[in-house]
């Protein structure tokens, strides 16, 4: 996850903390957090309420869930 993104828990605090931040993207609303965190940036284009050294940052996450080869099935099939 880039700093930009992180910037929804600090300074926009978007999520309460790093768990919860964590779990949004978990359950799969990374995107509707990133919308949220532009807008909230846009809402603040001079960062007075949020002081910040820019508008927006890049906002980058990638979430990767790995398997074992014990998650398999018999067959070797995903499930």
């Amino acid at each position: 996850m880039s700093d930009g993104y992180a910037r929804a828990l600090h300074p926009f605090g978007l999520v309460t903390d790093a768990d919860a931040l964590l779990d949004e993207i978990i359950a799969g609303r990374a995107e509707t957090l990133l919308d949220r965190l532009r807008a909230a940036e846009r809402a603040d284009p001079a960062r007075v309420r949020f002081p910040r050294f820019s508008v927006s940052d890049d906002a980058t996450m990638l979430h990767a869930r790995l398997r074992t080869e014990a998650a398999r099935a018999p067959d070797g099939v995903d499930s």
